[in-house]
């Protein structure tokens, strides 16, 4: 399934095979939190961020540049 979200006034697509509530809610506040409070890497990818991809209880942060992709932790 596919969902967009709003990220730094841009649409982004959120891809996940089964929906949950906690889990969107979780990605939202800890993309709010490390667009403030994280280190230059996930800022970094937060600003070239293309996709996002919900595999069980990760985020994975698809960036422009492979390089910059990161996995977050929601739980």
């Amino acid at each position: 399934m596919k969902l967009l979200i709003n990220v730094q006034d841009r649409r982004v697509p959120v891809y996940f095979t089964k929906f949950s509530d906690k889990a969107m809610n979780l990605l939202t506040q800890t993309i709010n939190r490390k667009l403030v409070n994280g280190k230059r890497a996930v800022r970094l990818c937060l600003e070239t961020l293309i996709s996002i991809e919900i595999v069980d209880n990760e985020a994975i942060l698809h960036a422009f540049n492979e390089q910059d992709t990161v996995a977050l932790s929601l739980y």
